[in-house]
């Protein structure tokens, strides 16, 4: 409801501001989508990683492994391979991380707060004191609802992704069952 009545009075008010919340909208849509595609692949080729780093784990601490432990030389090696896989998970997630990282500082900044906060904030000045279309009112206006219009639409472009990413699970489970 307050996306459909921010819309409104930004098209009955001045319908070119329109077009920075939705460049804004369509351009962080597409890159959050694309990051979480990113953190789809990255937590499954994680996950198998995680497992292995369990197990390693529960054999340490688990009394049922104790014995086994305590008379074989097996400990050593069970806590190199574990160090093994935590530094593995390490170095997966610090390779994976640094394009979502780029991504999401790309659609942080330039999409939501340049567009937004910057070149909106410009043009709504140059409407308002050079050209004289939009009065002080109109323009005070504009800033309050254009604001709540780029918050409703920042939440939605991190929602559509997320259920994108949630439905690219749900196709994996199908796929097992």
């Amino acid at each position: 409801t307050t996306l459909a009545l921010s819309l409104s009075l930004i098209l009955s008010t001045n319908s070119l501001s329109l077009i920075f919340i939705l460049t804004s909208f369509f351009l962080s849509l597409f890159f959050n989508s694309r990051i979480n595609k990113r953190l789809f692949v990255l937590d499954n080729e994680l996950k198998p990683k995680f497992r292995k780093r369990d197990y390693f784990k529960r054999v340490f601490y688990l009394s049922q492994y104790a014995k086994e432990i305590r008379l074989s030389a097996i400990s050593q090696k069970l806590l190199k391979d574990f160090n093994e896989t935590s530094d593995d998970i390490a170095n997966t997630i610090h390779k994976g991380t640094k394009p979502i990282a780029w991504r999401d500082f790309i659609v942080r900044f330039a999409f939501d707060t340049l567009i937004n906060d910057g070149i909106y904030v410009l043009y709504l000045l140059y409407v308002t004191l050079v050209q004289g279309l939009v009065s002080y009112g109109g323009f005070v206006a504009l800033m309050r609802i254009g604001g709540s219009t780029t918050g409703s639409i920042r939440g939605l472009t991190y929602l559509l992704p997320e259920l994108q990413k949630n439905s690219l699970y749900i196709d994996k489970l199908r796929g097992f069952m």
